[in-house]
């Protein structure tokens, strides 16, 4: 059986490194195949090392890690669109049974997407950004848009007290449930030996970073950023009297020449130090003496958890998180059961609140002792293992949620998807209306046509606005600029929901069986990956020119070598078979070739074509085709045609026909039309003649009919092993 696919999200890979591990392994008990979807590039508050580690533990558990170019602030609006593009692109391969996600704009991208998708998601606030005592700015912003993605979220799970209450009151996802943090190893933290001042481990770290063994040691752990306000300690220790006061954060990030700025110009800077990711970061803790968490944000913040279940006494803002760890005693912002508070703010003021409360803990040694031992038996409730039940409890009964929502959903789509996209590039298309009204007029009516208007400057996208009003399947998107044909094509494919794709260009018309006839072809043939027509060429009316374009029923590679075996806009595709390759290659060196190209990839990715001998497409023959082509363009033919024949194993033979554009560019436009209608007319006389031609070489002229073949090929041949797997950022243009 199946296993059911399920994606977890988050903006970078420091977050399922820290706290999705344990969930990954779980759902993996639970049978799962698990997908992780993160930014493994940038961002991200551990070093490249350690993300080099957690891609090996993912590989290691059998766990498929995509690179999601996920950006981190909200107004980086390029990132964002560009983030979204790859999110839709990765959930279109993949049928996923439900999502997880975190972080605010992860979040954000992950809910559009699935709601588009149909897709259950489950999503993990680590604090919303609007909060008691947070700013309007914040309210504003922040506020209504996850109100608006609330309602398309199935579930919302909340770490702390505050954000659960906010949740069930003012937003309306569909299960909100709490749990107590995202849970640490409190064993991993509790066999420490804070009685003994000069254990030995507490020594060796500290001459390591040249810290005094008798000296009192602050602790900060976390991001070097605004939000965690760590330039406020640094302050603050300048203040403190004294030499045997040292400040060490373990982080890294933006801030960190700020920090260094500050300690400098306040004289602190010997008494300060910014060590960077620390990966056996229980050493830091089981040699300071006391924990400082200055942040302005919080969830359930999992470094104070940690300090928490080290021992020690905690001095912290007082923010929502930090209440519910540090209890306070009788209502005074200090002292703490845990340790103390300081005030949520910048400033002289908080700065001065912050010093009493360091001093106090500096000069009562028994006082930080017994904040140590309260804060060992409060943090007992947030162990791993409990965090672990809570989310094997959400995780079952999601599951279950999503596998009714996912059946109910998939009933729709087999009541309302169509089954063959019809994909149209336009640019100035004077014939436009035609084109569309042969898709309409087809005999199978089981499709949808979307047409991308490319940068047209001659009134098209109102005449497209006019059609698609008359009929409900047909689908339009633009381009504000020229991108050529490949990337409007790739821009069709990615709003296409059909299993098949059907190509058509604007100037020319498609017989009313087409598609019935190609579809009928493909289900009854599984192992050809896509399937062309014959092709008749006309002027103004369908039959005034005669001259037919249909050479074999199945071409094979050395068919490709003197001109493409196929009419490109006649043929029907497997939607697999064109993901499979990417789609059609949109730069600039496939320019006026994107049809050859995407015809020669999949040839050497293994896929087998076949043409449909009967004439069920008319291409209409332009007197000025030959005198708009340029030059250039055809050294861009003989380029792809060069790259092609490579593929193909077809060198060097294949030289001498890659440099074919570039001569028959040479010749007089006149010359070139007619040697190429003899051309044709001289391949279709053979054809007629040699019904049992041999097969595979480039000059025979072969009828080879379908139903005489025998065994048919399989989907993807042995070329296939050659082609590498699917990116994120395929498909776009």
């Amino acid at each position: 059986m199946k296993r059911k696919k399920v994606l977890l999200l988050a903006s970078v890979a420091s977050m399922i490194d820290q706290f999705n591990m344990p969930n990954i392994r779980l759902l993996l008990r639970m049978g799962l195949e698990v997908h992780v979807a993160c930014n493994f590039e940038r961002g991200n508050t551990c070093d490249m090392r350690r993300v080099c580690k957690l891609k090996k533990a993912l590989d290691a558990l059998g766990v498929v890690w995509h690179q999601w170019d996920c950006p981190r602030k909200l107004w980086d609006v390029r990132s964002f669109v560009q983030a979204y593009r790859q999110l839709r692109q990765l959930i279109e391969k993949h049928p996923y049974a439900w999502m997880h996600c975190h972080s605010p704009i992860g979040g954000a991208l992950a809910r559009l997407v699935s709601h588009q998708k149909d897709i259950p998601v489950l999503y993990t606030a680590h604090g919303f950004h609007f909060y008691k005592g947070a700013p309007f700015h914040r309210w504003l912003l922040y506020y209504p848009v996850e109100k608006l993605l609330s309602y398309w979220t199935d579930g919302l799970i909340t770490l702390n007290g505050e954000d659960d209450k906010l949740a069930k009151q003012r937003l309306g996802a569909g299960m909100v449930c709490r749990i107590p943090g995202v849970g640490i190893d409190v064993n991993r933290f509790r066999g420490m030996d804070r009685e003994n001042e000069y254990s030995r481990e507490r020594q060796i770290f500290r001459e390591t970073y040249q810290i005094p063994q008798d000296a009192v040691m602050l602790l900060s752990v976390g991001e070097l950023s605004r939000r965690k306000n760590h330039i406020q300690v640094v302050r603050a220790l300048a203040g403190i009297s004294g030499q045997n006061v040292y400040y060490l954060v373990c982080g890294q990030g933006s801030s960190r020449d700020k920090l260094l700025r500050t300690a400098k110009k306040l004289g602190i800077e010997k008494r300060v130090r910014l060590v960077g990711f620390l990966e056996q970061v229980q050493l830091a803790y089981e040699s300071a003496d006391i924990f400082v968490f200055p942040s302005l944000q919080e969830g359930m913040p999992a470094a104070l958890m940690e300090a928490m279940a080290a021992g020690l006494p905690c001095v912290v803002s007082d923010i929502r998180g930090n209440r519910e760890l540090v209890c306070k005693k009788g209502g005074g912002r200090f002292p703490a059961a845990g340790g103390a508070f300081f005030p949520n703010v910048r400033g002289k003021q908080a700065e001065q609140i912050l010093q009493k409360c360091l001093k106090e803990l500096i000069l009562n040694p028994q006082h930080r002792v017994q904040c140590g031992r309260f804060n060992q038996e409060k943090i007992k409730a947030y162990d791993l293992s409990i965090v672990e039940m809570y989310m094997e409890h959400i995780y079952k009964r999601f599951n279950k949620q999503a596998g009714k929502k996912q059946k109910n959903s998939m009933c729709r789509q087999r009541e309302n998807a169509p089954e063959v996209s019809v994909i149209m590039a336009v640019y100035n298309a004077k014939h436009l209306k035609a084109a569309v009204d042969s898709i309409r007029c087809q005999t199978y009516q089981g499709w949808e046509l979307i047409i991308c208007d490319d940068g047209s400057k001659d009134g098209t996208w109102e005449m497209l606005q006019g059609i698609a009003k008359a009929d409900k399947r047909i689908r339009m998107i633009r381009h504000t600029k020229n991108r050529k044909a490949g990337a409007a094509r790739n821009s069709c494919l990615k709003l296409a929901r059909g299993h098949y794709i059907a190509v058509m260009d604007a100037d020319d018309l498609s017989s009313p069986y087409r598609l019935e006839k190609q579809l009928r072809f493909l289900k009854s043939h599984p192992g050809y990956a896509f399937a062309g027509t014959g092709g008749e060429f006309f002027v103004k009316n369908s039959g005034d020119d005669g001259e037919r374009y249909w050479f074999c029923a199945v071409p094979g590679a050395e068919d490709f070598l003197f001109s493409l075996p196929y009419v490109h806009a006649s043929v029907m595709f497997r939607r697999e078979a064109l993901y499979r390759v990417r789609g059609y290659d949109a730069s600039f060196h496939a320019v006026r070739s994107e049809d050859y190209d995407l015809l020669l990839r999949l040839c050497a990715s293994g896929c087998q074509g076949a043409n449909l001998e009967e004439v069920l497409y008319y291409i209409r023959r332009d007197k000025q085709q030959y005198q708009r082509r340029k030059y250039r363009y055809r050294f861009l033919e003989a380029y792809v045609k060069y790259q092609g024949f490579l593929r193909l194993g077809m060198m060097p033979k294949g030289l001498v026909f890659a440099i074919k554009p570039l001569v028959a560019g040479m010749l007089p436009w006149r010359l070139a039309a007619v040697m190429q209608k003899q051309y044709y007319k001289y391949k279709n006389g053979n054809a007629q003649k040699n019904a049992e031609g041999s097969r595979g070489g480039y000059n025979r002229d072969c009828r080879t009919e379908l139903s005489d073949l025998g065994t048919e090929p399989s989907l993807y041949g042995e070329r296939s092993k050659g082609v590498r797997s699917v990116s994120l950022a395929d498909l776009s243009g």
